[in-house]
């Protein structure tokens, strides 16, 4: 009978979205209750887990112990810490941050899957000073996590996994759009300074609140700037060179080839390849076209 009733509570709480609204809420409680009940006993599994000898645990025929128990509890720890929205403290040891949301609001979310909730609340992302809980948080998972490497080294490459491309949660997208438009601000200020004429590094580090090394990249980024402008005013004064890249673009359309025989940077090279073309000074890039025949090469046009 309890069996059956159990079975009943999982299949309205898989099919959420079907209830009707007092049935979904009634589920709902009762759900939340035993979510409580169950997590409030885990105090009693950590003493099962520290006073019963290892190897009585670790019996193989009885499993009372086994690996999808770990990563069961793994899996609600990082639900629960995403629900308690845990912060991850950022930045560098003189400036810490975390990223929090402002203005929030009920949003829909437009989701097919009626499982899906209808509506997120989302706000402005923006950079914030830890508090007093975010650290005492990040100390207590520093310490697990410094635990944790007794089983992993998360450095060493492991055979068939590989690590995703994509940012784990959300906010380590927000904390990189905000960065970039952060790098946008403190490259347009440091370029004023430097028309300016001011040239200390360390003065317009402190003026624009920002590392030193960043003001190094915008000096080094100008040099190369000017560096490659004027190569460019050469190439385009250059008959000879502008003449080879003409005669070698109908032969070979790799431009690091060109930029090494002509004796110009790639970067140069590329610039007035892509002029040249627009100007229909010589043929677009190799284009492959269904049938066979590459249309921009003169070499092997096909003929009707």
């Amino acid at each position: 009978m309890a069996q059956e009733h159990r079975n009943k509570q999982m299949k309205r709480l898989r099919n959420r979205g079907e209830l009707s609204p007092q049935t979904r809420a009634n589920t709902d409680y009762k759900m939340a209750k035993k979510l409580r009940s169950k997590l409030n006993s885990l105090n009693e599994l950590e003493l099962i887990l520290d006073k019963i000898p290892k190897e009585k645990l670790s019996d193989n025929e009885y499993k009372y112990v086994t690996d999808n128990h770990v990563f069961t509890l793994l899996k609600l720890a990082e639900k629960i810490m995403s629900i308690l929205e845990f912060k991850k403290i950022r930045g560098i040891e003189e400036y810490l941050y975390v990223i929090r949301e402002k203005n929030r609001r009920k949003e829909p979310t437009y989701a097919w899957n009626p499982n899906y909730p209808k509506y997120i609340i989302k706000g402005i992302p923006f950079r914030d000073a830890p508090n007093e809980k975010d650290i005492k948080r990040s100390i207590k998972l520093s310490e697990h996590s410094y635990t944790l490497e007794a089983f992993l080294d998360s450095d060493v490459p492991i055979p068939g996994y590989e690590k995703p491309n994509h940012y784990p949660i959300i906010d380590d997208w927000y904390d990189a759009v905000i960065q970039a438009n952060e790098d946008v601000k403190i490259s347009s200020k440091i370029k004023e300074l430097l028309d300016s004429g001011t040239s200390d590094i360390k003065q317009i580090a402190k003026e624009v609140g920002c590392q030193t090394m960043q003001v190094e990249n915008a000096i080094e980024s100008r040099r190369r700037s000017k560096e490659l402008k004027e190569a460019k005013d050469r190439l385009e004064k250059d008959s000879t060179a502008t003449q080879m890249i003409k005669e070698f673009w109908v032969n070979t359309f790799n431009r690091d080839e060109i930029a090494k025989a002509i004796g110009y940077p790639r970067d140069v090279v590329c610039s007035v390849i892509e002029q040249m073309m627009a100007n229909g000074e010589i043929p677009k890039d190799l284009v492959i076209v269904p049938g066979g025949g590459f249309p921009n090469n003169p070499r092997t046009e096909k003929k009707d």
